[in-house]
């Protein structure tokens, strides 16, 4: 008996999908099988940490000085303790006479890429000959491109 070529790509695409059972089953008049699930993947969820997405534009920010880039990214950090260290990652800053930590971005922040940084505060007291830190936080923002981002702590 000659098969025809549909019929051959029709088996074959059903034996590569895991579904032969099914039709070979009601060919031969039994009850159909139902088709194979095919592996679940468990994948990590993969995105931005915790409360960068939600909090980016409810929290306090104004526009940067005229003489900046306009996709410059800074960031204004309130209520930091006298003798803390505050460092990010690619970012410059200094703390200001108003005692607050004024960082801003190394290259102006490109459009279509989250800009996610952590803030890294630390608070070290020296005694007996070695340091000892009382206080690490690290926090995660999200620097709006053109804006001034207010952290306080």
């Amino acid at each position: 008996m000659a098969t025809s070529p549909v019929y051959k790509l029709a088996v074959t695409v059903t034996i590569a999908l895991g579904l032969a059972g099914t039709f070979s089953q009601k060919a031969q008049g039994g009850p159909p099988v139902p088709p194979k699930q095919p592996a679940r993947l468990h994948f990590a969820p993969v995105g931005p940490p915790l409360g960068t997405l939600t909090m980016t534009y409810r929290r306090p920010s104004r526009l940067i000085p005229e003489d900046r880039h306009p996709r410059t990214g800074m960031l204004d950090i309130w209520n930091v303790p006298a003798g803390a260290e505050v460092t990010i990652k690619n970012m410059k800053g200094y703390r200001g006479k108003d005692c607050a930590w004024h960082f801003e971005s190394e290259h102006p922040l490109l459009p279509g890429i989250p800009h996610i940084y952590r803030v890294h505060v630390r608070i070290c007291h020296v005694g007996a000959g070695h340091k000892k830190v009382s206080f690490d936080d690290v926090r995660t923002i999200r620097l709006i491109p053109g804006r001034i981002v207010d952290l306080g702590y």
